[in-house]
């Protein structure tokens, strides 16, 4: 049987890097020990052309050529702000809604 082995680095949001990849790292590490697994925490796509990062988890479909994307699960988000928020901004009815107002607190 041939061993694998060798670095590899992942890049995802830091959501998932914190609660989602700790897990599947563990497995990996159990069942593979020769990898390295380096994370790219970051909520900017990672360029894969550049070899920013060697795989990328993301909320989007790749949009440029030469890369292979595969649905992995469907995630729920949630929209959460203070009273005050809502006063000054308004309540969002739809995502695109909140397009632009996110960094403004």
């Amino acid at each position: 049987m041939q061993e694998i082995g060798g670095r590899v680095s992942i890049s995802a949001t830091d959501t998932f890097s914190a609660y989602v990849l700790p897990e599947i790292i563990a497995r990996i590490r159990s069942t593979a020990p020769q990898i390295t697994i380096m994370i790219v925490a970051s909520n900017e796509l990672s360029d894969l052309h550049r070899r920013e990062a060697d795989i990328a988890i993301r909320h989007v479909r790749p949009d440029r050529p030469g890369l292979i994307g595969q649905h992995i699960r469907d995630t729920e988000a949630g929209f959460y702000a203070s009273e005050d928020w809502i006063a000054r901004h308004g309540m969002p009815a739809e995502p695109a809604d909140g397009e632009g107002r996110y960094d403004r607190f």
